[in-house]
């Protein structure tokens, strides 16, 4: 295994920048994408081939960690989803797969047949009719509900700077890769403001063992928050 991914407890795939309710939730980066007049990103799907060599990759390792296939995205979106989940599960069988949704896409048959495909768990963050989603997924122990409200995080970058030297697993503990095949420091950043590699023209592995990688990870595990954004955040991965 490589000694980077040893550290690995989560893989969060961005695979794609949609979210039907994202112009809905103010709290939700991207409600700031899509309901700005200035908005200078397009919508984007991360490449099928980067989706694939990245399993292929953590099936290498025997990776046994979580997947899971959102950062600020509605996964149920993407048409690829039940391919992604079959693949990881058929070569990656110790992997956990967890798929974060509001749950506006999900039925109950849906529920099982994901659950089928290998999904280990389904968390779903009602925004509205909360009783109606219980009713609908009641009896189904892999399916959780937490709650649709997201944290400040909207605010991490303007906070006053807070090196209080609690220990971080950043940014190996949990690897994230956003839709433009981009790894980042963690889900946190969500301005993507910190990057270690594009997946486009290197492979995972060349981008986890970097040193720079490896020298921030070190840092954050003494709790030294001196680098940007990490000056500014309260919170641990």
């Amino acid at each position: 295994m490589n000694l980077a991914i040893a550290y690995t407890e989560s893989v969060a795939i961005q695979l794609s920048n949609f979210c039907n309710l994202a112009t809905f939730h103010e709290k939700c980066p991207l409600h700031l994408q899509w309901s700005s007049p200035f908005c200078v990103d397009q919508p984007t799907m991360l490449p099928t081939q980067i989706v694939m060599h990245l399993l292929d990759t953590l099936a290498k390792w025997n990776y046994a960690g979580d997947i899971g296939f959102s950062i600020y995205n509605e996964p149920l979106m993407d048409p690829r989803l039940c391919h992604f989940v079959y693949t990881a599960k058929t070569t990656i069988p110790e992997a956990q797969i967890t798929i974060w949704t509001n749950g506006v896409f999900l039925t109950r048959e849906f529920a099982e047949e994901l659950h089928e495909l290998g999904v280990h768990q389904l968390v779903i963050s009602p925004y509205e009719n909360v009783v109606s989603f219980l009713e609908r997924f009641r009896g189904l122990s892999y399916v959780t509900f937490t709650s649709g409200l997201l944290d400040g995080r909207l605010t991490l970058y303007t906070r006053k700077i807070n090196n209080h030297g609690k220990p971080c697993g950043a940014p190996l503990r949990q690897v994230v890769i956003n839709c433009h095949g981009h790894v980042g420091l963690c889900c946190m950043d969500w301005k993507w403001s910190r990057t270690f590699g594009d997946l486009r023209t290197e492979s995972l592995e060349q981008i986890l063992t970097k040193l720079e990688v490896l020298q921030l990870y070190n840092k954050l595990q003494l709790g030294i928050r001196d680098d940007y954004p990490c000056c500014h955040c309260q919170h641990t991965r």
